[in-house]
């Protein structure tokens, strides 16, 4: 598993052998983000895993290449937003709370059909920085993406100019 390239992680000891139970395939590396944000690729990642699994079996979420820990807490954001479905249970180690996750909630289908519009992530990737992209609270980050499709829909589709 690659870790992500960011300067401030430390790798730690962290045992997650009882994630196994959860579906993560081990070895796991544990690498600690000293500043936890959020990242719209992960979410975006996150979104698709969730719409694309088989069946409505409440599972945690693992992405391949990021660090369990992290890819939980986004999730538990996602779920605190309205945007996945499943209920929050126990954690994770120390650091994480688990959610089983479901499906994404209709909010979270139009946030994903927004974010897959190539126009509307190009222009959020080109507009806006990791950094600011990070500050917009989700449910707003939604509202723009959700907009900007509509946008983009309507001019396509010649009922605005």
């Amino acid at each position: 598993m690659n870790a992500i390239p960011v300067s401030k992680n430390t790798e730690s000891t962290y045992d997650y052998s009882h994630w196994v139970e959860f579906g993560a395939i081990e070895p796991i590396r544990h690498w600690r983000i000293a500043d936890v944000q959020h990242d719209i690729d992960l979410v975006k990642t996150i979104l698709k895993t969730l719409r694309d699994k088989e069946g409505l079996r409440p599972a945690p979420v693992f992405v391949a290449g990021h660090e369990p820990v992290f890819v939980a807490r986004h999730v538990q954001r996602l779920h605190d937003a309205g945007l996945i479905e499943g209920r929050l249970t126990g954690t994770l180690g120390m650091e994480a709370p688990l959610v089983w996750a479901t499906d994404l909630s209709m909010e979270g289908h139009n946030f994903l059909g927004a974010l897959e519009v190539k126009e509307v992530w190009n222009k959020l990737k080109t507009a806006l920085s990791a950094d600011e992209l990070a500050s917009l609270p989700l449910t707003e980050l939604k509202d723009i993406c959700v907009e900007l499709a509509g946008k983009w829909a309507r001019k396509k589709l010649g009922i605005d100019d």
